[in-house]
């Protein structure tokens, strides 16, 4: 499989031919390499290594690569972080900071002006106390990593410092406790812009969505699923009103709309005007949602097989194993009765295709 797929093993051994072992056991008695990061040979490896997990027996491989190209990334959105406001000592270098930004207002013609400028080192005064504090945290995190990999190193040597061990995971486990609740609570927050944005376009009277088949011929303007957002629009005036509502909601929020990810695909005679804004791109014949294929004649049969490709490479994968028959019922319920109930909601499959 790695050779049909021209891929490489990223970590495969170091420069002196020596393997990485990514388990062992606590007296080092016996190891293994089980645990493989597979990439294209386009990426280039730049740096990796084998960190221990206070959680697992196995050790977690970290590998950093690039793919040759340069993608420099934009401005993006600023938010305060809020957490800085409650620490002394960052507020008091705030207030001699604001001491001296206040004695720079007679450098300029009107308070707004002094105002711009003070808006702007206000932000790069909180910028550098975040970035530092961040600095401050990745350190200490590998710092207790160095640490629990000595600590392992030593018990297999036969050193007894299970004490110290237990007390660097129980730090490690603390720390990853703190950034899953900011992962979850940024996760949160992500999905209620999302929500706001879909219930802003909701309200908005001047965009007319679609009505949807059966007897209470609900008006269906858009749709969630997970980071994906589908709008319907009956007419140009519909369109004019999204693109404005896009622009407004990225100002007030900070998020933007991806154009040149956005898709649009034409249902019906659209006569478009060329003053009017339209910054998606149109697909002239097929457009994909979340998996399926829909648009002019054929979207059905383009989806099936796309599906039945997928599964016939998940069978050919698993046909190289000696399965049971209960692993062979395990894949089957698994791996490719969700793909065909998943298409089969949208496009139930012809005769022909059963057959």
């Amino acid at each position: 499989m790695v050779t049909e797929a021209s891929l490489q093993d990223v970590v495969g051994s170091i420069g002196n031919g020596s393997v990485n072992y990514t388990w062992s056991r606590p007296d080092g008695s016996l190891r293994s390499r089980i645990d493989f990061i597979f990439t294209s040979r386009a990426v280039r490896k730049v740096s990796y290594s084998m960190v221990p997990c206070f959680f697992s027996d196995h050790r977690a491989i970290r590998f950093r690569g690039t793919l040759g190209h340069g993608f420099p990334p934009g401005p993006g959105s600023w938010k305060l972080n809020c957490a800085l406001l409650e620490q002394r000592e960052v507020m008091e270098e705030l207030r001699d900071a604001y001491l001296v930004w206040r004695n720079d207002k007679c450098l300029f013609k009107c308070i707004s002006d002094w105002w711009e400028y003070v808006k702007v080192e206000f932000r790069c005064f909180f910028q550098a106390k975040g970035r530092q504090q961040a600095c401050a945290k990745k350190w200490d995190f590998r710092k207790l990593q160095r640490e629990l990999r000595s600590l392992q190193d030593l018990l297999q040597c036969g050193w007894d410092v299970r004490e110290e061990l237990e007390e660097t995971k129980k730090s490690l486990k603390r720390h990853f406790e703190e950034e899953s609740k900011r992962i979850v609570f940024r996760s949160k927050v992500e999905n209620l812009e999302k929500e706001l944005f879909a219930e802003t376009i909701r309200q908005n009277g001047e965009i007319r969505g679609i009505t949807a088949p059966g007897p209470d011929r609900h008006e269906v303007k858009c749709s969630l699923y997970m980071d994906d957002v589908i709008v319907f629009c009956a007419d140009q005036r519909s369109v004019t009103a999204l693109v404005q509502t896009c622009e407004d909601f990225g100002r007030a929020s900070g998020a933007k709309v991806n154009c040149g990810k956005s898709e649009a695909m034409l249902f019906g005679e659209w006569h478009l005007a060329s003053s009017a804004p339209f910054p998606f791109t149109v697909k002239p014949d097929f457009i994909q949602i979340l998996g399926v294929w829909f648009g002019k004649e054929g979207a059905a049969l383009k989806s099936w097989q796309d599906r039945l490709g997928r599964i016939n490479s998940k069978i050919g994968l698993w046909s190289s194993r000696k399965l049971t028959m209960e692993g062979k019922a395990l894949v089957l319920r698994s791996e490719v009765l969700p793909v065909l109930q998943y298409t089969a909601q949208a496009w139930p499959p012809h005769t022909t295709l059963v057959r």
